[in-house]
């Protein structure tokens, strides 16, 4: 996984995006990988950051959008098996 961030001169706050490469997946499937704050308190719902079609051997680069920064934990997942947990 790979962060990039970039804020403006003389900016208070930066934008980030999330890219990684996962390998060994399922041929020509949709990969997301998605996370949240792992709040005990008042835990938000899992944010998509970045998304990829793997290839024929199971390899995909996974791209996001710019977004604001938060404290996160993340894990790739297809849609088939289930939500992330904090702390897996």
């Amino acid at each position: 996984m790979v962060i990039t961030a970039a804020a403006r001169p003389g900016g208070d706050r930066a934008q980030f995006t999330v890219s990684a490469l996962i390998t060994g997946g399922q041929p020509d499937t949709a990969y997301d990988l998605v996370g949240n704050d792992c709040s005990a308190l008042a835990p938000l719902p899992d944010h998509v950051w970045a998304t990829g079609l793997t290839n024929a051997a199971g390899a995909a680069q996974l791209s996001g959008y710019a977004s604001p920064p938060r404290a996160t934990t993340a894990a790739a997942r297809t849609p088939s098996d289930g939500a992330f947990r904090c702390g897996s």
